[in-house]
């Protein structure tokens, strides 16, 4: 489940944390670990460390000591899907991970994402999440098109 690191992906990551000053966050797929940080700071932004930043390993193959720095909380999928009180977050960022959908943890995941995450983060459209269905609000940088789900109070 390894897509390529886009630049645009870590400014928008990045950017969106800073335009919505969220008291926490959900990183599905843990991108900042997929993008090679070894803290909460890249292209001249910084995540405050008041932010609670937690994370799902989608793919637990590599374990880098430095992950710990980034990260308050880091879950496999299993176990994040199996919690009976699960934190709720201002918002959840699932970008990088176009093949997402094909993982055997899909459904649930997105399921349970929706109902943990006021605001969702996506670099592609799922079909978990008809756009018809939620306010989406469509963010470009450059040639590339993320997508902003509003899943309410």
């Amino acid at each position: 489940m390894r897509n390529k690191v886009k630049e645009n992906d870590l400014y928008i990551y990045f950017e969106l944390i800073e335009q919505l000053e969220p008291e926490s966050v959900l990183d599905a797929g843990l991108f900042l670990k997929r993008a090679g940080c070894v803290c909460r700071k890249a292209m001249n932004q910084e995540i405050p460390e008041q932010v609670r930043l937690d994370g799902i390993d989608l793919c637990r193959d590599t374990n880098f000591l430095a992950t710990q720095n980034i990260y308050h909380n880091i879950l496999d999928v299993r176990t994040f899907l199996t919690r009976t009180s699960t934190q709720h977050y201002d918002c959840s960022i699932l970008t990088g991970i176009e093949h997402l959908h094909l993982h055997p943890f899909a459904s649930s995941l997105f399921q349970k994402i929706q109902t943990c995450s006021r605001y969702a983060l996506t670099s592609c459209c799922f079909e978990a999440w008809p756009r018809a269905q939620y306010k989406v609000i469509d963010l470009n940088v450059e040639n590339d098109r993320y997508y902003l789900f509003d899943f309410g109070e």
